[in-house]
């Protein structure tokens, strides 16, 4: 018996039509999108990402007047697993206005289902250990390089532990106008993208 792929398709389309809607033109959050370079490969949007986490700490570092503390900075894990002193890495930690801000970078808040929560809770767990070893307030947010919350986004972005890069700037006290930061994340992209294609 030979399979007609016509008959297949006709039937899938009538018991499954949403399968078979157009979509519409929805504006992804991803890499591509954010720094406006349609041709950025997988792998340079994952790299981006890790890119932009420093960038957040350069701009804290030497433009404002947060006190950002060194990336060698280091928690005990214990805190985590009730086991020896283990070091654990932290991503950005600044202090300023009287507290510390753990904030770990994501561009892409998009994340499965399962891992979303678990990093939310990370964070969380890491802002807990900073207050227990420094003795002063700690807020952990999760920091997107996404200027603001637009309303198209998808509802991971619009949670009180997502910190966009305005309020980022305005934390630290560095001036950026929405043009301004994407116009420069753009250049600052494309500049990279000569040295690492």
């Amino acid at each position: 018996m030979q399979v007609d792929p016509n008959i297949i398709f006709e039937n899938t389309k009538k018991e499954h039509p949403n399968l078979f809607k157009k979509r519409s033109g929805k504006k992804k959050y991803n890499a591509k999108t954010l720094v406006n370079i349609k041709d950025l490969t997988q792998s340079e949007s994952i790299r981006l990402g890790g890119l932009l986490e420093r960038v957040f700490q350069f701009i804290a570092k030497n433009y404002s007047t947060a006190q950002v503390l060194e990336r060698d900075r280091i928690l005990s894990e214990s805190v985590f697993t009730n086991e020896g002193k283990k070091s654990k890495q932290i991503d950005l930690l600044l202090k300023t206005k009287g507290k510390y801000y753990y904030l770990e970078s994501k561009l892409n808040c998009e994340l499965d289902s399962e891992k979303f929560p678990h990093t939310l809770s990370k964070i969380d767990k890491v802002a807990q250990a900073i207050q227990k070893e420094y003795g002063c307030e700690c807020v952990g947010r999760l920091v997107t390089p996404w200027y603001k919350c637009e309303k198209e986004m998808p509802h991971q972005y619009k949670r009180e532990d997502i910190m966009f890069a305005n309020e980022y700037f305005d934390l630290i006290g560095v001036d950026f106008t929405e043009d301004e930061w994407y116009n420069w994340l753009n250049l600052f992209s494309k500049k990279w993208l000569e040295e690492v294609r």
